[in-house]
Order: structure tokens, then sequence, then C-alpha cells
């Protein structure tokens, strides 16, 4: 089906006397691209993406869409430090950013978008390295590019994703990185305002889909607004079949939400998909977060395997865990066998976690200094 759409598109294009016409299937293939990146289909992007460098060399886009390809495959993978993906991601961009440059029109809004997008992803590359002060001014030089567009064309959905980012994220920055953005002249952001803006652009405009994930996990999800989180993923889920984290994050909506049948439901399909085996994190992630939701429905022998699944995964993993579902997975298994009775195999498995994580291991100490009573253990 991918090699027979290509083909067409591909014909078309090449038979197609009209430029503008030309120009317009070009587009369509980087809309189809970015949609595949948005259902984590990867593969079938950058070969898109690839089509059309070949094509256009000197347009900026091409190579700024396969960017947020690489990007996106690190950031589900978290494959950290994955080194030569970041890499790729910061080549891509600083490519994208020369052309943009270059070709840079006065008038030209579309440019200026790629422009100040390439600026703000450079600023992400530091962001995630590190580097703040880097990361802060590519980041702000982005968004001044973005803002003019907004004064010449207030109704240009896409800028609104990028503000809407830029004003959520300043405003809920920890105080630490929040001062060093205000000593350096940015600004402190509007989380109200950016989630106007960021709602726009999941209404309109080409970026949709990323607006409305980006509301849905780092937004509402995050802030344990779990309710409204749900509405936007059963459309994403819907929408990306194939997109693994979202089904996750799904999955454990339905969980915080005490709805431990349709958590169950989701996050077992999910467990079917053999796609998922790819990307390790999300794959022991997805066996802990239906491990908790087996405690939660008092099922301990389910919750104890699925948790040693969990574990098995990320002992395999290389570097950072970003939540640390690794200890927990320890905790949770404690927790389990001790609601079964076998208090000794609990402790073998508190005594596990290290100090480094100190809430994890706190709660491990206190446990194993005082079990649960049986009393306690019966009403659960």
């Amino acid at each position: 089906m991918r090699t027979l759409l290509l083909t067409i598109l591909f014909a078309i294009f090449f038979i197609t006397p009209a430029i503008g016409e030309a120009r317009g299937l070009y587009y369509e293939l980087g809309s189809r691209g970015y949609e595949l990146v948005l259902d984590m289909r990867y593969d079938e992007a950058d070969k898109i993406f690839d089509e059309m460098i070949r094509m256009e060399p000197e347009n900026a886009i091409g190579y700024l869409y396969k960017s947020q390809s690489y990007f996106h495959c690190w950031q589900y993978a978290y494959l950290n430090p994955d080194k030569k993906t970041l890499k790729e991601f910061k080549s891509l961009l600083y490519k994208t950013k020369a052309i943009a440059e270059k070709t840079l029109k006065q008038d030209d809004i579309e440019t200026q978008f790629v422009l100040g997008s390439a600026y703000g992803n450079i600023g992400l590359f530091y962001a995630n390295t590190d580097r703040w002060v880097r990361a802060w001014w590519y980041g702000r030089k982005g968004i001044k590019y973005v803002e003019k567009i907004i004064e010449k064309e207030p109704g240009y959905s896409n800028a609104y994703f990028l503000l809407g980012m830029y004003n959520y994220y300043a405003a809920t920055l920890p105080k630490a990185v929040k001062s060093l953005s205000f000593l350096l002249g940015g600004s402190e952001g509007d989380r109200e305002k950016g989630i106007e803006q960021l709602t726009i652009a999941s209404e309109e405009g080409d970026l949709k889909g990323d607006a409305k994930t980006f509301l849905a996990d780092s937004v509402y999800f995050y802030e344990k607004d779990y309710e409204t989180a749900l509405a936007l993923l059963k459309d994403l889920t819907a929408e990306y079949t194939h997109n693994h984290y979202l089904r996750l994050i799904l999955g454990a909506s339905y969980l915080h939400l005490h709805e431990y049948d349709l958590a169950l439901q989701t996050l077992n399909s999910l467990l079917q998909a053999d796609a998922l085996s790819d990307y390790p994190y999300l794959h022991g992630d997805a066996w802990y977060t239906l491990g908790v939701a087996y405690s939660r429905m008092n099922k301990y022998d389910q919750a104890i395997s699925a948790q040693k699944n969990a574990y098995k995964i990320s002992k395999k993993l290389k570097g950072f865990i970003p939540d640390h579902y690794d200890v927990w997975s320890l905790y949770e298994i404690g927790n389990a066998y001790e609601m079964l009775g076998s208090i000794d195999e609990a402790h073998k498995y508190y005594s596990e976690i290290k100090e480094n994580n100190k809430k994890a291991y706190k709660l491990a100490q206190e446990r194993m200094n005082h079990p649960l009573t049986p009393a306690i253990r019966g009403r659960n």
C-alpha cells in the first residue's frame, strides 16, 4: 500500500506541467510523511522526506521534516544518551537553518516559520544536552520569528503551536531555570494563554496532531487532569493506531481514573503489538503500568508477573530511565508479595532498591522495618 501511494504521488509530480500543482503535491508528501511520524512509522516517513530532499535539495522543509522524525523516534525510544540520533537531529536542523536564511524574503511567512522552527528545535537539542544558555538563546530567537508571523498574519494556525508551547513551558519551568531565563531577558510565559494557543493549533492548521498530543500528554496528563487528557487520547489513538506511547498513556489515564477494566484492556492490547519491542523503554513501562493496575485490583499474582517482565526489560536498557520505573517495579513486586503474606520474598525485592532513588528507598525501608499486619493485608 505504501509503495503504491508513493508511486502514484511521484508519478503525478513528474508528469504535472503546472508549477502550482507540483508544489501542492510536494507539500502533500510532507504532510503525509509527518502524519507517519506522529504514528511512529519512522522508516516510511523517512523515505518520503528523503524523496522530498532529492526533489528539492534547496528547500529547507524536507530537512526540517526529517529532523522531526529523528527527534520523535529518540524521544519515544529513550535510548538515552543516543548521541548518534541527536547528532543527526542537530545536523539536519542546522542545514534547515542555513537554507532558510539563504532563501528568506521579507514577506515569506512560510520560510519564516521554517526558520523559527529550526531555531526552536536547535534550542530543544541543547536543552536535551543540558546546555541551558544555548537552549534559551536559540529557543527565544525562534519564538521572535514566530511572533512576527502572527503580527502579519494572525490566522496562521501553525505558529500558535510554537507560541503555545513556549508560553506554557516558560510559565511552568522549575524556579531555578525560570530565574535563569528571566535574567537572560526571557518572558515569564503565561500558562492559560499557552493552552489557549495550543488549543487553536489543535483545531486548525498542519500541526493539529502534534498540538493535540502536546495538550494530552505534556499539559493535561502531566498536570493530572486525566479526564481532559482521556478525551483527547481517545481521538488520538483512533487516528494514530501505531503510536504506542499514546496508547500507553491512554491506559495510564484509565488507571488513574479507577477504570481498571478499560486500563487492562488497553494495556494488554498494547503489549500484543509486535512492534512495541522496538521501543524497549515503552515496552517495559507498559508492563509496569499493567502491574500497577493488577495491584489496584488486588490481583497480586498477575501484578508480580507483569512487574517482573518490566524489571527484566529495564535491566537491559542503557542510560537514564526517565521516571525510574525499574526501581518502582522492585517496590511493586515487594508490595505484591507482602500483600500475599510472603514477607521474606517481599524483603528480598525491597532490599534491592538503592539509596540513589530516595523516595522508593525510604518507602522500602519503612516496609521492611514495619511490615503490613495480617489485618491490613486482609482488608486489601
